[in-house]
């Protein structure tokens, strides 16, 4: 529907498009992301109310003032929805509280402690995502770019699912694409090392992993493969590998997929592929240029480097290539990772027939989950990656980009300890792609002695068992856009426990994973476990768990918390049949499965060859029936010779029951004895054991009004005195410990909270101008919260903010299920150390009748990044002036003009929102391609800022950049950081310091960050700050 220079259509039950066009002229056309567009399904209808036209259709109510504009005032476009259980508004400049999803990797991730943020993601508790496709080039009918019509427009996707994430997936996956099914080979035991490797070597690897019980299922091979000191080489290495072709045919008879890893953003002349490259794709080159910057965004670059690079290599066999960097220049519009990443998805496509494409490489951001798998970067080898990898990889799953795999045991660190290795190898066999590397250090199983080698096998090999399991999560993740490793909120968002254990993860639908994220010394092996709502059955010892709760748990190291559903009917193979299938019953519950089975190579699955096992299972006092029918579809016939047997898992005190089975039509009921492992008994004690806390609070607090079990309790103090609960608890923790009430190692406002059945959490961050901060406080109220709870906020900010101010809000009242904001505007904070801590929050007083508590959430921030600078450039990195002349001897003058690449260039004032997005390891970057306009290429720039210090002192400067940065400080020339991998020292002088920094890019992204810490800790820096730039 056309209303003036607005555009709406409803796409599907969750998707609004909304577009805005100066000229009327709107867009069909397919763009780089949204390229499976459907068509509209839904009719609109109009009518009027006053100033503003009102446009009905399907969930969505639209009110649109007729001169609103895209960036005007939020009531010209207001949009009303409601689904997934919750109702909600949308308007012109909303924010939503989003749940984070994506980084390009972790590269360098854990340094300093600190590790990458993760950009917006589809899912929100406030239920709507607004994705913004506005600057994306179109695609043209031969699969080219191609740039927007000139104007000024915008395309906005409206996202709403409530609390029904699944839906908001599936709906993501319907515009932009769903996953493609991977290779079945490709969930088996990868090996990669950045070693040196030759034939012989790799063939003697291949058959110790063999002889230790663990046979690899792909073999990656990093860049010695090519010609020695080259990344960018597509030659091989015949010293090392004098028959390529005959190693990967013997790869192959043994079931081994083989990868190369290669960079592509450059071409050596070196490179026997150079000119025939250069002429085909149209690349003019000088006589002494020595190599050159490859863009596929270019037409006849990319269909040169699909003849010359890329067919070639599989035309010899390799399975998959590793796409290490990116090969696109496509500007800001488009990031540049994303399209090196289809170009070669596709190009595979082409080149192996009808056997399924696969490439391995980084993140491409929104649209990705169409070109698996994913490679998570080069990071350290700690504990604090690998929880971070945890809640990364699980948080993929919120774009769509489902297929992490992570470097086991890290990508730095020769030999890493026993523990962090075992705890790290258990993690990655329940993610999706199991796969060891590091650079040049150990990371064989039997590099770490016996024990390490018999757990790394028995992980293994569960995992080989759960393959039917794994490769039907797989099946949904395609069919349904339904991440393998998912957060808990995805299953339970209206849960409020659900988002406070980002360690912790479903492995499909139906296993829940723990991993132990400590070193052994220092937790013996227990960690804290939250439990969804249902039974939950440890897969190793059998105990029987029970949700809501949270409970301290022991996993020796031979072991990992994992934990299967109730109700679930997990497929494994059998361990002493490979060729039997084991259905695993849980009881507990009622569910029901759909187990999948196709060729595992090609794409014939998308066109029906494949096959479904249906089967389900009815939990009673004395009867369990299990229900199954016979494998249907096309790939029948090939899987249904296969053994069936069934294992019940119950509870260990559990009687005598009756095993009702029915399979194709027939019906068997077994009488099975009393060798159950969940009991009735502990039903029963947990009854007991939550009356008495039951009794105790009567004691202690007198009569409540009401007391809500499901391991919440609800209560209203007749007390008026608020130091009376809080007093109470902490003389009965251990107790409520001891009858798992509550997570293991809460805050007391944590714990309360949990009690009273909210969430509550105080964001700060800028708002519309430069020198103005938003406060904002949000609490979720649990759909089981009682009525009758109101809200009152009062903002704790320094004095010198004028806190006096700033009046409180009162008397909000809180509705179960829903989201109580409050925000407030600051004007010209000027006394923000901008290099120092923020520390604000706020006091929110919760009270019902007589009753109150307080809570006082806080929004610290670390600001030791740089924000704000003068920012010039491009500049030709290879023979750009000299840094010298651009801070005279007369102090700086942002004023003076200098000959840059394209032409004469100034310098430009740049600023990083407090809560901007694109932070790495808490240091904020500046966007390079953004700001400066940049064309691709080899080019470079300078930034300028001032730091003011206390006194003389040494402090710590941390950068964020690819290549090699030139720093000056006071005008002492050259200090130079290699890369990012390292934090230099430096000194600074009492009073106003003058920093210069030159960076550069040769290909890729360009983004640069920096920070300046203490030297002690590299925390924020005592003594220092930046002053704000003045702008005329």
């Amino acid at each position: 529907m056309i209303i003036g220079k607005w555009r709406f259509q409803v796409l599907c039950e969750g998707i609004l498009r909304i577009e805005w066009a100066e000229d009327g002229q709107f867009n069909d056309k397919p763009t780089a992301i949204s390229e499976k567009r459907p068509l509209p399904t839904t009719g609109l209808n109009i009518g009027k109310k006053g100033d503003k036209i009102i446009i009905f259709g399907g969930v969505f109510t639209i009110r649109l003032k007729m001169d609103a504009m895209p960036c005007g005032e939020h009531k010209g476009l207001i949009v009303e929805w409601e689904r997934g259980g919750m109702a909600g508004v949308w308007h012109i400049g909303a924010r939503s509280s989003n749940l984070g999803g994506w980084n390009r990797g972790l590269d360098c991730s854990g340094m300093g402690g600190r590790h990458p943020r993760l950009k917006d993601g589809l899912l929100s508790r406030a239920g709507w995502h607004l994705y913004d496709d506005s600057r994306t080039p179109l695609l043209d009918d031969g699969g080219n770019l191609r740039a927007r019509p000139e104007g000024r427009r915008s395309d906005w996707y409206l996202f709403v699912y409530g609390n029904d994430f699944k839906a908001g997936l599936k709906d993501l996956g319907i515009l932009m694409g769903q996953p493609p099914l991977p290779l079945s080979k490709m969930f088996g035991l990868w090996w990669s090392r950045w070693h040196p490797y030759s034939d012989a070597e790799l063939r003697a690897l291949v058959e110790r992993f063999e002889a230790e019980g663990m046979p690899l299922s792909a073999l990656v091979i990093d860049m010695d493969w090519h010609k020695p000191n080259a990344w960018c080489h597509w030659d091989w290495n015949t010293d090392l590998f004098p028959k390529p072709e005959k190693f990967i045919k013997w790869c192959h008879n043994r079931g081994i997929l083989v990868t190369l890893n290669v960079h592509p953003q450059e071409l050596l002349r070196s490179d026997s592929h150079f000119e025939p490259f250069c002429q085909q794709g149209g690349v003019k080159i000088k006589p002494s240029q020595a190599q050159i910057s490859v863009n596929m965004a270019d037409p006849r670059q990319k269909k040169a480097a699909v003849d010359l690079l890329i067919k070639p290599i599989h035309d010899m066999g390799v399975d998959f290539l590793w796409i290490d960097g990116d090969a696109a220049h496509t500007g800001p519009e488009l990031f540049h990772q994303y399209w090196t990443n289809r170009v070669f998805f596709e190009a595979a496509a082409k080149a192996r027939g009808g056997k399924r494409p696969v490439i391995f490489s980084r993140c491409g951001g929104w649209g990705s989950q169409r070109y698996p798998i994913g490679f998570s970067g080069d990071t350290l080898s700690d504990w604090g990656v690998l929880r971070h990898q945890i809640a990364f990889t699980a948080s993929g799953g919120n774009i769509g980009f489902h297929y992490w795999s992570n470097d086991t045991g890290g990508f730095v660190g020769e030999h890493i300890p026993e523990d962090l290795y075992i705890r790290w190898f258990q993690f990655s066999a329940f993610s999706p792609i199991l796969r060891m590397h590091c650079s040049h250090g150990e990371r064989e199983p039997w590099a770490y002695g016996g024990q390490a080698l018999l757990i790394a096998r028995k992980f293994f090999k569960l995992r080989q068992r759960l393959f039917p399991y794994i490769y039907d999560a797989a099946r949904e993740c395609s069919e349904k856009n339904l991440p393998l490793c998912r957060p808990l909120y995805i299953e339970e968002a209206n849960n409020p426990n659900s988002y406070h254990y980002p360690d912790e993860y479903y492995f499909g639908r139906d296993i829940l994973c723990a991993p132990i994220t400590e070193a052994q010394a220092l937790c013996g092996g227990v960690r804290t476990v939250y439990f969804p709502q249902g039974i939950w059955h440890d897969i190793f010892t059998g105990e029987i768990f029970k949700g809501d709760a949270a409970r301290r748990v022991a996993a020796p190291l031979s072991q990992m918390p994992i934990y299967a559903r109730g109700g679930a009917l997990i497929p494994m193979y059998s361990e002493i049949k490979p060729d039997t299938l084991e259905i695993h019953a849980y009881t507990g519950a009622n569910g029901a499965s759909e187990i999948y089975s196709d060729d595992g190579e090609s794409a014939e699955y998308l066109s029906g060859n494949y096959a479904k096992l249906a089967c389900s299972i009815k939990t009673g006092a004395k009867k369990i029936s299990f229900k199954a029918t016979p494998w249907s579809g096309q790939h029948a016939e090939k899987i249904s010779k296969m053994g069936h047997v069934l294992q019940i898992h119950t509870p260990a005190k559990k009687q005598s029951f009756d095993l009702n089975i029915i399979q194709e039509g027939k019906e068997a009921i077994v009488h099975i004895p009393n060798k159950v492992n969940l009991s009735k008994q502990l039903l029963l004690d947990d009854l007991i054991r939550r009356a008495r806390v039951c009794r105790v609070l009567e004691e202690m607090l007198g009569s409540p009004e009401h007391l809500l079990l499901s391991y919440q309790v609800m209560y209203c103090l007749p007390q008026s005195n608020p130091n009376s609960i809080k007093s109470f608890f902490k003389d009965r923790l251990e107790y409520f410990f001891e009858y798992n009430l509550i997570p293991a190692n809460p805050s007391l406002e944590m714990l309360l909270q949990e009690l009273i059945g909210v969430c509550i959490e105080t964001r700060i961050g800028d708002a519309a101008a430069p020198d103005v901060l938003s406060l904002c406080t949000n609490i979720w109220a649990s759909p089981s919260m009682d009525k009758g709870w109101e809200a009152n906020i009062r903002w704790r900010v320094p004095p010198e903010w004028g806190s006096k101010n700033i009046a409180p809000l009162e008397g909000i009242i809180l509705k179960a299920g829903e989201v109580a904001k409050s925000e407030i505007i600051i004007h010209s904070p000027k006394e923000i150390n901008w290099l120092g801590k923020l520390e604000v929050g706020a006091e929110v007083a919760l009270r019902k009748g007589k009753s109150e508590m307080t809570f006082y959430p806080q929004a610290d921030m670390d600001l030791s990044g740089i924000r704000e600078a003068w920012i010039i450039g491009p500049f030709d990195a290879d023979k750009d002036c000299s840094a010298e002349p651009l801070i005279p001897s007369g102090g700086f003058d942002s004023s003076v003009e200098y000959k840059g690449k394209y032409g004469a260039v100034r310098w430009r004032h740049a600023r990083i929102p407090i809560d901007g997005r694109d932070v790495w390891c808490n240091i904020p970057l500046f966007d390079m391609h953004k700001l400066l306009e940049t064309r691709g290429g080899s080019e470079s720039a300078y930034l300028y800022f001032r730091v003011e210090a206390a006194r003389n002192n040494r402090f710590n400067l941390v950068t964020r950049n690819d290549e090699p940065c030139r720093i000056w400080i006071n005008g002492k020339s050259g200090l130079v950081i290699e890369s990012f991998w390292r934090t230099q020292q430096i000194n600074l002088d009492k009073g106003t310091n003058e920093i210069l920094i030159r960076t550069q890019r040769k290909w890729g992204d360009w983004d640069f960050g920096a920070a300046i810490t203490s030297f002690a800790n590299n925390g924020p820096a005592e003594g220092l700050c930046a002053p704000r730039l003045k702008v005329s």
